[in-house]
């Protein structure tokens, strides 16, 4: 009779660890409409001479331009901001233990100690911390620290997610659509993991709209994360949707630019091809968001772009029209440049009007 109250007990402790560790939390939040005229201001750039072909990714920070290309062995270029001097070229592409495989963008990065470090993961192999200094030095990719999420609770979040953050000793994982084949809500969610502790923590929803029809296809978009605000922005390819998660709070602003919701049933009906989101990028003031605003495919280098800009609490403070399509964004620190890669592969630079956001 004690061994089986006893057992009844251990099983009762393990059932509620494991509803505590895998609680999900919806504190999501519809931001407020505009209700105030959004002031525009029509962008044109200057080209830029690049040896990269093809850039997958371009990240301004500090005094650099990184720009990410899978085609060459050395996967980042690395580029001064000040006379667009090339400063040199490491991380290999590849399954080996010290190159990249599946590499996921330019998602975080910081400067620490008067140094550049890079968030980069290789899927499914590592998290590594990169040090971007050393790395041109040294003429190779030099890792401060690296994690192999090799336990059997780490890999098993670490193998279904397609964008990983580092927060202080805890890593927040996107659950990707595609990789997760068990989920009954395809919102956009993440999963809180302990490395030291090998806990795997809450999941946290990013959005909450109706059951989405064609999950990956309408969830799927980009990320970025601002350490200093301690809040990240995703925003949706094929939805005219994104949020702000502020990863201290587990709080997430669900934001619907222009106050137009997109119709998914519509959209599935008439199989639309609608795009939205191409790309998100940010500084510790603003958000940037790259939008098509729903054209087709073939609109996009007659429509041009949209770069809705918001601060960290969802207030939309600005647009910026670029007269043609583009793939990737990012804006230097000080807030006064817009550089962007063009579907040729070319990079253009444009000087935003100063004094116009406040």
């Amino acid at each position: 009779m004690k061994a089986y109250c006893f057992l009844l007990l251990l099983m009762l402790l393990v059932s509620c660890s494991t509803k505590k560790n895998g609680e999900e939390i919806r504190n999501v939040v519809d931001a407020l409409p505009d209700t105030v005229y959004i002031p525009e201001y029509q962008l044109e750039g200057d080209t830029l001479s690049c040896d990269a072909s093809w850039p997958t990714d371009i990240l301004a920070i500090d005094s650099f331009l990184l720009v990410a290309q899978h085609k060459d062995k050395d996967l980042i270029h690395v580029y001064g901001l000040d006379g667009f001097k090339k400063l040199g070229s490491f991380l290999n592409v590849g399954g080996g233990p010290n190159e990249v495989n599946n590499w996921n963008g330019f998602t975080q990065s910081w400067v620490e100690d008067d140094k550049v470090k890079l968030l980069v993961q290789s899927y499914p192999q590592y998290v590594a911390v990169l040090d971007l200094n050393e790395s041109l030095l040294q003429k190779q990719a030099v890792y401060k620290e690296r994690f192999s999420f090799s336990t059997d609770s780490a890999r098993s979040i670490f193998y279904r997610s397609n964008v990983v953050f580092r927060i202080e000793d805890r890593f927040l994982m996107s659950r990707a659509p595609g990789r997760v084949n068990s989920l009954e809500d395809y919102n956009a969610s993440f999963q809180w993991y302990d490395y030291k502790a090998d806990e795997i923590g809450n999941v946290v929803f990013g959005m909450n709209q109706a059951v989405l029809p064609i999950p990956y296809l309408y969830v799927n978009g980009g990320m970025c994360y601002n350490p200093n605000q301690g809040k990240l922005c995703y925003a949706c390819r094929f939805m005219n949707l994104f949020f702000i998660l502020d990863v201290e709070t587990n709080r997430s602003i669900q934001i619907v630019p222009n106050n137009v919701p997109t119709d998914l049933k519509k959209h599935v009906a008439e199989k639309k091809d609608a795009n939205y989101f191409q790309d998100v990028t940010c500084t510790d003031k603003f958000i940037y968001l790259a939008t098509y605003d729903g054209c087709s495919r073939d609109e996009k280098d007659e429509y041009g772009v949209k770069v809705e800009v918001y601060d960290w609490e969802g207030k939309h403070v600005c647009r910026y029209l670029i007269p043609h399509a583009i793939n990737y964004l990012t804006v230097n620190p000080q807030g006064d440049i817009l550089y962007v890669v063009l579907p040729d592969g070319g990079i253009k630079c444009y000087a935003l009007p100063k004094n116009k956001i406040v």
